[in-house]
């Protein structure tokens, strides 16, 4: 008699107990999966929130990069200004310059002597005229080596013409003489 059981409730109640333990660990874990499905969500979220924030960035710095681009070139645009008018002030500072070294040349030529061409580049100045005699050259060499603004003046050429025409004291009779000579800074002499 000890395996019969008088009361069938107990066996009832066990397994009413297990379909309830069952119940609830399927709840349990119904509830477990939609948490971690909505967290799957969030951070899911986050991440595209942040993908779309570098795309953001990303555009902007390409944004950036084309304004530093333009600023680089407004930067060497300036350059190129600033050396333009560098390149200005230098001739409007060297324009009076040029008309007293003239004014200085043309009083320095000595009687009987004619310059018939002057020709300027950078220091070096370069004079082709006609003497009526070797002496004229020599003294309007003379003449340039004390002028204060030039100097080492050097003859490259001298050359009798013909003396058909000496007597009408002409530019075309003498002699034809090329020399050149050093320009010194207009401030040092004066």
């Amino acid at each position: 008699m000890k395996n019969i059981n008088l009361l069938p409730w107990r066996e009832e109640k066990r397994i009413l107990n297990n379909n309830i333990f069952f119940i609830m660990l399927g709840a349990a874990s119904t509830i477990v999966i939609i948490i971690l499905f909505f967290i799957h969500l969030y951070i899911q979220g986050l991440i595209d929130q942040k993908k779309q924030d570098n795309t953001y960035l990303n555009q902007q710095n390409a944004i950036l990069d084309s304004k530093i681009g333009q600023i680089k070139g407004l930067q060497d645009e300036k350059n190129q200004l600033i050396n333009r008018t560098k390149v200005v002030q230098a001739l409007q500072a060297d324009r009076p310059s040029i008309v007293k070294l003239l004014d200085g040349i043309a009083r320095l030529v000595p009687k009987n002597l004619y310059l018939t061409k002057i020709n300027k580049t950078g220091k070096v100045i370069k004079i082709d005229g006609v003497a009526e005699t070797y002496a004229r050259i020599s003294e309007y060499m003379a003449n340039v080596a004390e002028f204060s603004w030039l100097k080492n003046p050097v003859l490259n050429n001298s050359q009798s013409k013909s003396d058909e025409s000496r007597d009408s004291k002409s530019q075309e009779s003498g002699i034809s003489f090329s020399m050149q000579l050093m320009q010194e800074s207009m401030e040092e002499g004066g």
